[in-house]
């Protein structure tokens, strides 16, 4: 009679906090997580006055930082010359779409970008647990942090880990 052996858990670790990941299961930590919220409301918190974006909410505030650092989606792009519209035909469209834009703004968070004749309009991805796993998240975790220090003009300070 042989002895069966079972396989060890293959664990691998997150290379920014050093979180212990299954190579099964894809999990977020909790306390990345909390970090991630409390460094959001810090900066919320002590945002300057004098700086050109200000924000309504935490979330609204959260969701701005998140898309500066290249976390969105692309939800609709138009171009005039494809469209075959003479300038004022794409301006009422263009106006229609900013309408539009601005009516999703009320449930989240939109961004219009107009370059030429070229619209874009641009909305968050999710930060959701089962959206978006752990090392992703460490790494817009960093990036956020790393664009609202240098957008503030000073250090995120960590009360919760003092």
């Amino acid at each position: 009679m042989t002895k069966s052996r079972s396989k060890p858990i293959e664990t691998d670790y997150c290379p920014e906090c050093g979180f212990v990941l299954s190579k099964k299961i894809k999990l977020r930590s909790t306390p990345q997580h909390r970090r991630y919220f409390a460094m959001i409301r810090f900066y919320y918190d002590n945002w300057p006055e004098n700086h050109g974006e200000q924000f309504e909410t935490p979330d609204r505030f959260r969701k701005w930082a998140q898309m500066k650092c290249g976390h969105n989606r692309v939800t609709l792009t138009m171009d005039a010359s494809q469209c075959g519209l003479e300038p004022a035909q794409f301006e009422f469209v263009v106006n229609r779409i900013l309408y539009h834009a601005f009516e999703h703004l009320e449930k989240e968070y939109a961004a219009v970008k107009l370059t030429g004749s070229n619209l874009s309009i641009y909305v968050p991805e999710s930060i959701a647990y089962d959206e978006l796993d752990h090392v992703p998240f460490c790494e817009l975790s960093n990036d956020v942090q790393s664009f609202l220090e240098g957008e503030a003009g000073f250090p995120f300070v960590d009360y919760e880990a003092a």
